[in-house]
């Protein structure tokens, strides 16, 4: 179970590989994180824009929608709504061009 403490954020994880999501859930929360988690950038983006969220950490390679257009959805939103909800780019991709298309969606870092 979380442990919710004043320092915790909810957060919003779009990942479809199983061992990532699992992975990447059990890091935070024992954190005292709030995970909610999403396959693939379409439930992401819809999940979004039903709840509130404190950090959205986003798979790039994802069926459906990737993370490069959930970032820009999601941006097109926040600029909507006044609000900047920080985005990071989760990738194993390391070259400067994945890093530069990642900034240029909107993400906040890579």
């Amino acid at each position: 179970m979380t442990k919710i403490t004043p320092q915790s954020l909810r957060i919003l994880l779009a990942e479809d590989h199983p061992v990532n999501r699992k992975l990447a859930i059990r890091i935070l929360e024992s954190a005292g994180h709030q995970v909610r988690w999403a396959r693939d950038g379409a439930q992401a983006l819809k999940m979004y824009q039903q709840e509130s969220f404190d950090l959205v950490l986003l798979d790039i390679q994802m069926p459906i929608m990737d993370g490069i257009e959930a970032a820009e959805r999601i941006r097109g939103l926040d600029k909507k709504h006044s609000r900047h909800t920080p985005i990071l780019a989760m990738t194993a991709n390391a070259f400067a061009e994945d890093r530069e298309r990642c900034l240029k969606a909107g993400m906040d870092d890579y």
